[in-house]
């Protein structure tokens, strides 16, 4: 039997993948290993002295492409005899699909990716193993590899994360990081060549034979560390080399990070050569999407629609900060953001009515639009090699958030980027697997459909839709056809059969069998020639014009399964446009129903008033200029099994990604193989009815500051996606010399004509509330407010903690490991953590507590998640501590690094050493908010109480036995205090609790303190808990609630400490006589003199 299999497969293909590498030699003597490695070594020496190692490797990676599709079809056959072997297979054609065809030929990228071609080739040996085939030592092939192909899939799956990570780091962080990026790369490249080299040992113990290595010049050539080094110099982008050559001339990068007046004239070079890089286009001037989207690769299959990395970069930097995507930096939003130094203001934020669009006319930071610049008639823009950046003077300058931005993007190491994507790309990946699953699952004999068992008649031979075969047969059409004549042809074809059912034409053998069945008869009424025009917008799906054999195939198809083809022809002459229209109406009830929630949500009104700002004109402009079809909507019945399992299949794809779209091609995933405008309303409501669910969720919770952000965010990545396709349309109608305005007024219904107008071909534009069956679907459309889904299914981000002086502060949530590695042990436990920073007049003080466990993941980590750190500015802290050795004076160190789900937080990383008490961390931190170090004390199971009393290092320093002992009695007192519980000691916690909470309030709003209440703020903070930092600066998020709050001066600024609470609008003592001065003549004096007959200037009076 495995013969008989062996047989059955495609052995051309799979001796055409195996040769697509010089085939490796047999080795007769399989023990010679050192003769063997003498033999690598002076091949690869050969390849270098004779000039051909640079050629080899840069002739793989430019026909890397080409070879791919013979490897993945033997790979497949190869895994039918080898089932172990569809885990490595699997994962390498996922990430084909997803990094090698969207890469923009990135030579650093494809060069690992050719190494990894390298490395699947050793797995076509397999094709002459049998199954169960075992070896000399009684182990099994299966047996041998299933570990090995189990570590390769996750290599392959990392790999593919770390070049997704790079080609996302925009340009100037490819250039001042290049040097950290080419390692991390080139240790894949090294990893895939010693895969092989395993591969090809365990495969040579089962086939006899051995395998030199020393003849695969690729092989060799990988194996060269600074060979591979010099590759990644010599193909380096044209646009990095010119910002590079920049960076050189000013003294390098770290000089270039210290020198303001570089960075910006960087930054401004970037911007342009990122422009200079889009590909031309002759309707570049009717905006971005017209050089961005003629980058998207067009094609049949899932996900048909491919954004290149520079529109996805230039989409996400053209974004203002609260809009930007993945991690970028993001100011702090100014309701709950405060620091504690004096004279502090945090950074301005942008509250207004809505947020601002990459693509908006008037958008400043935003506007990327290219400047063309004076050239010779005909000649053609510069290309990047010919471009040399100058600073624009009527370009806009970078601001100081883009500097911000770049520094925040320059923070990450290559190892953080690829740990921080990895969320993100394991969704596209799941994503991308799930649409190569329903392909290869999706095999559906139609009913009509042909078998076709030769070609040779002529191309109509390859169609499988039996109806289209023999009007394509009997037009004699060749490869491809004009779209309309397809069309026109196919609805005379069906009138012709309509005739002859009609009038029952009998034949010498009896009656002809009726073209239609019983079921599809009330299709006929829709196939008119006034409906066909939307046959040929999905039958010619790139809108050139013209229809291929393929094309008519992808087309028959997708139908669904039971479906006729007259039944799916009827869906989209007017299927399509009856469902577009409940789902228009559906939206506008969701978008009716938000209009409530600025009132009744908590804490986030002002938040809900900005979604609704950004989303609601967004989402207006993408479906008011639909054409709606009343009438038709009684139609939805033969259509809803088709229109339920496309929202299903969105819908699960949406929750694939968490409803976080991040970029583009995520979005295209998503959609399938149609374009945008085939499933956008059906995106749009589900997206909208999760935004609904999460203001929902805000009446019961506090939600984080940046989930309805990120919210507004996606919608408006919706409608990116939308301008790319109208350019997209546009450029090709310009290319058939079509006006695009004209065109695109019909084009899906008229979803795409922008700005909508009220005249359309007579077809009206929208539907009056009042126009009839509208009622009838609002009745429909009822917002389930019943079944409520809990708001950690919902969110984004955990709520808020709201439980105030919990018996725990420990958010740590998994199991811990029972062996975790020894030099993790110390690190486990309770700790109470001091953060102490001297200015030279006053010691700042901010306490922390968290538990460390082992991590669930990694044996040689632990993990803290405190539930009470930074509270309201953030919803989740995780703290991670690794060992990293010992220091000089032999004491062990470990590196804590705090992270948080806030992105204007900056993640902070500290080394503390370990006294030898075991039971006390020391280190410093970096320069803290006052431009010195912060010192960090660690103390193992003591209370946070006992630290506030901690003294400074400089008092240590200075008479450490005095200190100690004045921190001692100091700790005892206050505890002795606590215990007794005086009134004295309550009206104290009263008093402070109101003051410091006013002060935090007070701050929050005005942006700062006056100087005369900073020293109390600082003072009552240096000695207040964790948990009584979260209860005060509650008052921050919901003051309604505190109704005791103090007011503080109009004029000044000043906290008013004997006025009323709440009691606003009052000026102190000594800023009233500035704000209201006495008159020179009071009305109690002017009552007197008029009494006496004079005026109040003191003339008489008559």
């Amino acid at each position: 039997m495995p013969s008989q299999r062996r047989d059955s497969l495609p052995q051309g293909q799979l001796e055409a993948a195996r040769n697509a590498l010089d085939a490796a030699a047999q080795l007769k003597d399989p023990g010679r290993a050192g003769r063997l490695e003498r033999r690598v070594v002076d091949a690869a020496d050969q390849a270098m002295d004779s000039g051909d190692a640079f050629k080899t490797l840069l002739e793989g990676v430019n026909t890397l492409l080409h070879t791919l599709p013979s490897l993945v079809r033997a790979l497949d056959a190869v895994a039918q005899i080898h089932p172990f072997l569809s885990v490595a297979v699997g994962a390498f054609k996922v990430v084909i699909e997803l990094e090698v065809i969207r890469h923009d030929n990135d030579k650093k990228v494809n060069l690992l990716f050719l190494e990894m071609r390298n490395m699947m080739t050793a797995l076509l040996q397999l094709d002459s193993v049998r199954t169960n085939h075992v070896g000399r030592d009684g182990l099994t092939i299966s047996m041998r590899l299933e570990d090995l192909v189990a570590k390769t899939a996750k290599d392959i799956k990392d790999c593919a994360n770390a070049c997704d990570a790079y080609a996302r780091k925009r340009l100037l962080v490819k250039v001042l990081k290049s040097h950290g990026w080419d390692e991390k790369l080139k240790e894949y490249i090294q990893l895939f060549n010693d895969r092989k080299a395993e591969f090809t040992f365990a495969i040579s113990i089962h086939t006899g034979i051995g395998v030199d290595r020393a003849n695969d010049k690729l092989d060799t050539l990988m194996s060269k560390a600074d060979l591979i080094l010099e590759f990644f110099q010599k193909t380096i982008p044209r646009e990095q080399d010119t910002l590079a050559k920049v960076v050189r001339r000013e003294g390098g990068a770290e000089v270039v990070l210290v020198r303001a007046d570089v960075l910006q004239k960087l930054l401004v070079a970037e911007k342009q050569l990122e422009l200079a890089a889009l590909p031309s286009s002759n309707v570049a001037s009717q905006g971005i999407g017209a050089a961005l989207y003629p980058q998207a690769q067009i094609r049949s299959g899932p996900g048909i629609y491919y954004f290149s990395r520079a529109a996805e970069n230039q989409r996400a930097e053209g974004r203002p900060p609260h809009l930007q995507r993945r991690g970028s930096y993001r100011p702090p939003p100014d309701d709950y953001y405060y620091d504690r130094g004096p004279g502090h203001r945090p950074p301005p934020t942008s509250h207004g009515n809505a947020y601002p669009t990459p693509y908006g006319p008037d958008s400043e930071s935003g506007s990327i639009r290219r400047r063309e610049r004076s050239r010779p008639h005909g000649a053609s823009p510069a290309r990047p090699h010919e471009y040399e950046p100058v600073v624009d003077e009527w370009a806009p300058q970078p601001s100081q958030m883009d500097v911000g931005r770049l520094m925040q993007d320059l923070a990450d190491d290559p190892e953080t980027a690829v740990r921080k994507n990895y969320v993100w790309f394991e969704r596209k990946f799941a994503l991308q697997q799930r649409n190569i699953i329903r392909e290869m699952t999706r095999v559906v004999v139609y009913e009509g459909d042909r078998v076709i068992n030769t070609v040779l008649e002529g191309p109509h031979e390859k169609i499988l839709d039996g109806d289209i075969y023999r009007v394509w047969k009997d037009m004699r059409w060749r490869g491809l056809v004009k779209a309309r004549h397809l069309v026109l042809a196919l609805y005379d074809h069906y009138a012709q059969q309509i005739d002859i059912q009609r009038y029952t034409v009998t034949t010498r053998r009896g009656i002809v069998q009726p073209a239609f069945s019983e079921r599809d008869l009330w299709t006929l009424d829709f196939l008119k020639l006034t409906q066909l025009h939307s046959l040929t917008e999905v039958f010619d799906m790139d809108a050139s014009g013209f229809v291929t054999i393929q094309e008519v195939n992808d087309f028959t198809t997708r139908r669904p399964e039971g479906w006729s083809l007259p039944h799916w022809l009827a869906y989209w002459t007017v299927g399509w446009q009856a469902s577009m229209t409940s789902y228009k109406h559906k939206i506008d009830a969701l978008l009716a129903r938000m209009q409530a929630f600025p009132s009744s949500v908590r804490a986030r009104g002002p938040l809900v008033n900005d979604y609704l700002a950004t989303v609601e004109p967004l989402v207006r402009e993408m479906t008011s200029s639909f054409r709606q079809d009343l009438s038709s909507l009684p139609l939805l019945d033969h259509f809803q099994g088709y229109i339920e399992q496309e929202e299903a299949r969105i819908r699960e794809g949406l929750e694939t990604v968490k409803y976080d779209l991040d970029a583009l091609d995520t979005l295209a995933l998503i959609n399938g193989p149609w374009g945008i405008e085939r499933n956008l309303f059906i995106i749009l409501y589900l997206l909208l009815r999760r935004h609904y669910d999460v203001m929902r969720a805000a009446h019961k919770v506090i939600i984080h500051p940046a989930e309805l952000p990120d919210a507004a965010a996606v919608i408006t990545l919706v409608m990116d996606a939308v301008r790319y396709r109208v350019e997209h349309l546009k450029s090709v109608f310009y290319q058939r010399r079509l006006d695009p305005h004209r065109e695109l007024e019909d084009y899906a219904c008229g979803m795409f004509q922008w700005p909508p107008t009220r005249i359309s071909y007579g077809y009206p534009m929208s539907v009056s509330p009042d126009a009839p069956g509208f009622d009838g679907i609002a009745e429909e459309f009822e917002v389930d407010d019943v079944d409520d889904k809990p708001p950690e299914v919902v969110l984004k981000y955990p709520p808020h903690f709201e439980e105030f002086y919990p018996e725990s502060e420990d958010g740590f949530e998994g199991s811990d490991l029972s062996n975790p590695s020894e030099n993790i042990k110390p690190l486990l436990g309770h700790w109470v953590v001091v953060r102490l920073q001297d200015t030279g007049s006053t010691i700042y003080r901010d306490i922390s507590v968290f538990d460390f466990h082992p991590s669930p993941t990694d044996s040689n980590k632990a993990i803290a998640i405190p539930l009470l750190e930074r509270p309201w500015l953030c919803t989740r802290v995780t703290l991670t501590g690794v060992f990293v050795g010992t220091n000089e004076d032999g004491r062990t160190m470990y590196d804590i690094v705090d992270t948080s789900n806030a992105t204007f937080i900056p993640d902070v990383s500290c080394k503390l050493a370990l006294d030898d008490d075991g039971t006390t961390l020391r280190g410093e931190s970096e320069l803290g908010p006052f431009g010195s170090p912060v010192h960090l004390v660690l103390k193992k199971n003591v209370s946070p109480e006992t630290m506030m009393f901690y003294p400074a290092p400089a008092e240590l320093r200075k008479n450490r036995p005095a200190t100690l002992w004045r921190f001692a009695i100091s700790v005892v007192l206050y505890d002795v205090r606590r215990r007794l519980f005086s009134w004295a000691y309550i009206k104290e916690r009263r008093d402070r609790k109101r003051l410091l909470t006013s002060l935090l309030y007070a701050r929050s709003r005005n942006g700062t303190l006056h100087p005369d209440d900073q020293e109390d703020e600082w003072r009552l903070l240096d000695f207040t808990t964790p948990a009584d930092r979260h209860f005060y600066e509650y008052a921050l998020v919901e003051p309604e609630r505190f109704p005791w709050l103090l007011p503080w001066c109009e004029s000044c600024g000043k906290l008013l400490r004997s006025s009323q609470p709440q009691d606003q609008g009052q000026v102190c003592e000594r800023c009233r006589p500035r704000r209201y001065p006495i008159p020179l003549n009071p009305p109690r004096l002017r009552r007197k003199a008029l009494r006496k007959g004079q005026c109040g200037t003191g003339c008489t009076i008559a």
